[in-house]
């Protein structure tokens, strides 16, 4: 498999790493700033390699309630930082990108050496990446983060690749350790400051010898781009294998934005409004039994099954977790 992978370089001329992590997840927090930072460091040609650093979904509160707890807004503001980078995947030498990722860094530390963010995560961050802090605090604080979660760009992202994964035989119920990482489609076991196996769906191929990502990258590359010429050498690696219990592991079958529960009193509201449908749809059934409608040829079960679409329109909530 690996000499496959070697082999690719002979006729691929792009690089395609895709990069996605949960928000408290120690072991994306080293790969993304030890092994992703070496390959923006690099200063590949953008044309040539491109790379999305992305989280995976997770739970989330309704933006009327995600705006008052940095919990919630503190771990979706890397979306806002990384819009400036879109479309995903994004050529990697581009300033954006680095900034994004910088930001990305900076909330993962965060996050994981602390129980709870700091109110001001956003802004201390934005400042370390060179962001600026209040367009990135409106966006997370608002409405705009859940259009990026729940938009086209995002959806071609994390969501696809599982479902390039699951068809391609990757079993659905079992939980694999963070990062999950991409290489022109193809699935690697990473820690630290790179890589030792590639995943099939038959269990793991370890690589002949543990490599840095940015060699994986180059590996990809024909002719090699000067900054490939020159490699540094792999720090020691951590091995990490998933186990049920594993921190840092989640089941691909989860890798979906789920829509936010919604709040107690918005429940309330929604049920009174499709009760007063309920309630019009009987009177108007009533109607059309006495003949009040009759002259409309109005037909009672093609009225309940119009009604009952309305009803299902206004109360039902679209669950992305397929």
């Amino acid at each position: 498999l690996w000499c496959s992978i070697v082999a690719k370089a002979d006729t691929t001329t792009q690089a395609v790493l895709e990069v996605y992590y949960a928000p408290t997840c120690g072991h994306c927090l080293d790969f993304i700033r030890t092994a992703v930072a070496q390959v923006l460091n690099a200063k590949l040609p953008g044309e040539r390699v491109k790379v999305s650093v992305l989280p995976l979904p997770f739970e989330v509160l309704p933006v009327s309630r995600c705006r008052d707890h940095v919990s919630c807004y503190g771990n979706l503001a890397p979306l806002c930082a990384m819009e400036a980078a879109q479309p995903h995947p994004t050529p990697a030498d581009s300033p954006h990108l680095l900034s994004a990722v910088a930001y990305t860094v900076c909330t993962l530390e965060e996050a994981v050496s602390l129980s709870d963010l700091r109110t001001t995560v956003v802004r201390d961050c934005a400042a370390r990446a060179g962001l600026q802090s209040e367009v990135l605090e409106a966006c997370a604080r608002g409405p705009e983060v859940f259009d990026i979660m729940y938009g086209a760009d995002y959806s071609s992202t994390a969501p696809a690749a599982v479902d390039r994964l699951t068809a391609a035989g990757f079993r659905m119920d079992r939980p694999y350790a963070m990062p999950l990482v991409l290489l022109n489609g193809d699935w690697l076991q990473c820690s630290g400051g790179g890589c030792t196996a590639v995943r099939t769906p038959e269990g793991t191929s370890a690589l002949p010898r543990p490599e840095s990502l940015l060699a994986l990258v180059c590996a990809r590359l024909s002719p090699l781009p000067p900054a490939c010429a020159k490699l540094p050498s792999l720090t020691p690696l951590h091995k990490t294998r998933p186990t049920p219990a594993c921190e840092d592991c989640a089941e691909i079958s989860n890798f979906r934005w789920k829509q936010p529960s919604r709040t107690h009193w918005e429940t309330f509201c929604l049920l009174a409004v499709a009760a007063s449908f309920v309630l019009l749809g009987a009177a108007l059934v009533a109607r059309v039994k006495f003949g009040a409608f009759n002259q409309c040829g109005l037909k009672r079960e093609g009225y309940r099954s119009g009604l009952d679409g309305s009803i299902k329109s206004n109360i039902g909530l679209v669950d992305g977790a397929g």
